[in-house]
């Protein structure tokens, strides 16, 4: 039988005794003056439906002690993932920062290597006309353009120049190739170093949706937990209904029954008839509203007796001659 059944059987169970449990009353008034014996025999019914009772009240606290445990096993367990959530989350959005970051880095070095390459552009240029020009005064002989110059000083001075930039700015392209690609290594590591935290912040991302797929069957089965909690507690609440409704019904048969004893039958009054039943006993329970009455034990009407502990297997004793039985 699956849960869902049991649990509408408990209910319809729970309302059939009730009813059970005041149907003798209905039948013993539309009846006149029933027996010591008929009516001790409806309190023997109402005892076994009190006990019947009392077996399945114990049956579901201890399904309601089991779903309980359950739900908060439950609810710890949400409560590590929504832990995990937040990390992962906090996790991503470092992740985002430092890619956002590396990112900007790239861009950086993509700038500096285009300064360089425009530089070294530049450079090459000016170089090639420098060669240019050379080339030119390279048609005639030294001697010959010195002899064809106005002003000698000046003439040297300027091939001379020539010489020293030519010189320098060849440097200066080898300074500029080397930087070049200096930044070209950095911006390598650097995507590399980017391709790197992509991959975290996708396994991030799939770890995330993992946790949010656990959390979200983690909740749909608290709130079943939950509702079978619920239909658990009223299911029992109704088991003690009935249980108060019987212990009622109980209580009215048996003033019934002291109703109909015949008095000629009960002992006559004589020192002696109530002693204590055991040679050696200890009160366990007082009479009326002992402690434990008073933690709802008997719905708030108090214990109609006292309770005696002994040993298992203690003589106990009868006032009158018969058998001890229950």
């Amino acid at each position: 039988m699956s849960s869902s059944a049991r649990i509408v059987t408990a209910i319809a169970a729970g309302v059939i005794l009730c009813a059970l449990a005041l149907y003798p009353l209905a039948s013993l008034a539309q009846t006149a003056a029933p027996t010591a014996a008929e009516i001790q025999a409806l309190i023997d019914a109402q005892n076994a439906q009190i006990q019947e009772l009392d077996k399945e009240i114990a049956q579901y606290e201890k399904e309601l002690d089991a779903v309980g445990t359950k739900k908060q096993t439950l609810q710890n367990e949400l409560s590590k993932l929504n832990l995990s959530l937040k990390k992962s989350a906090a996790s991503i959005a470092a992740s985002k920062k430092k890619i956002s970051s590396t990112q900007l880095q790239i861009q950086q070095l993509a700038q500096g290597i285009a300064v360089k390459q425009d530089s070294i552009e530049t450079d090459a240029a000016g170089l090639a006309e420098s060669f240019r020009q050379m080339n030119e005064s390279e048609g005639s002989s030294l001697a010959v353009q010195l002899l064809a110059s106005d002003d000698i000083a000046e003439t040297w001075r300027e091939l001379d120049s020539h010489q020293t930039l030519q010189e320098a700015v060849t440097d200066q392209m080898q300074k500029l190739s080397q930087e070049k690609q200096s930044l070209s290594e950095v911006k390598s590591k650097t995507e590399a170093k980017r391709a790197e935290l992509l991959a975290q912040q996708r396994a991030l991302l799939a770890e995330q949706g993992t946790l949010n797929a656990t959390k979200k069957a983690q909740s749909e089965l608290l709130a079943q937990t939950k509702s079978q909690e619920s239909t658990y507690q009223k299911i029992l609440a109704e088991k003690i209904a009935g249980k108060a409704s019987s212990e009622a019904a109980l209580n009215d048969l048996k003033a019934q029954y002291l109703q109909s004893v015949d008095s000629s039958q009960i002992p006559a009054a004589r020192k002696g008839v109530f002693r204590w039943p055991l040679d050696k006993y200890r009160i366990t329970q007082t009479f009326g509203l002992s402690s434990f009455a008073l933690s709802g034990a008997y719905n708030g009407k108090g214990h109609n007796g006292i309770d005696l502990g002994a040993p298992t297997g203690a003589p106990v004793k009868a006032v009158l001659s018969g058998t001890v039985i229950g």
